[in-house]
């Protein structure tokens, strides 16, 4: 085997570990708690009122099962940062305030942390990386939800915003 080859998973590893730390980080001192919370939020924001079943794409997302995905949403909800509606969950007005002041914050991290690599190397990270997302999840068995895909991360929410 290739010393990339073996190499890679520790580098993959150490990048997401820094990162998730850069994140919490981030989201101190505002009712985000964490990664999953993020996550959570995120989710809700995409998937909306749609009747979609967001504790499903939750847990695609985080490649958790979905009675962990409910805790987490049930978490969200209690705390008041996700509301229940007639067709699923939304953020409430403190969540959506919550994601409207973090993410600017975490663009401009992600931006501090990508300064001055060129845009071809970063397109081909983006690039490898879902390829090796969506080849890790063929082993685990199952794949990102409807609407939860590379592509669809990138388009704006129905808020407007990008994760």
């Amino acid at each position: 085997m290739p010393a990339q080859i073996l190499a890679l998973p520790t580098v993959i590893g150490a990048a997401e570990n820094a990162l998730r730390a850069l994140l919490i980080r981030v989201l101190s001192g505002t009712p985000i708690a964490g990664y999953d919370d993020w996550v959570t939020l995120n989710v809700v924001d995409r998937v909306g009122p749609t009747g979609h079943d967001a504790a499903a794409a939750l847990g695609n997302a985080l490649a958790i099962d979905e009675a962990r995905a409910r805790e987490l949403l049930e978490s969200t909800v209690v705390r008041g940062l996700v509301s229940r509606t007639g067709n699923g969950v939304v953020p409430s007005p403190a969540g959506a305030t919550a994601l409207a002041d973090a993410r600017p914050r975490v663009r401009a991290v992600t931006q501090r942390v990508l300064d001055g690599l060129p845009p071809a190397e970063i397109d081909v990270a983006v690039r490898v990386l879902d390829r090796v997302r969506a080849q890790a999840e063929r082993e685990l068995g199952h794949g990102l939800g409807p609407g939860l895909g590379f592509d669809e991360l990138r388009r704006p929410s129905p808020s407007g915003e990008r994760s």
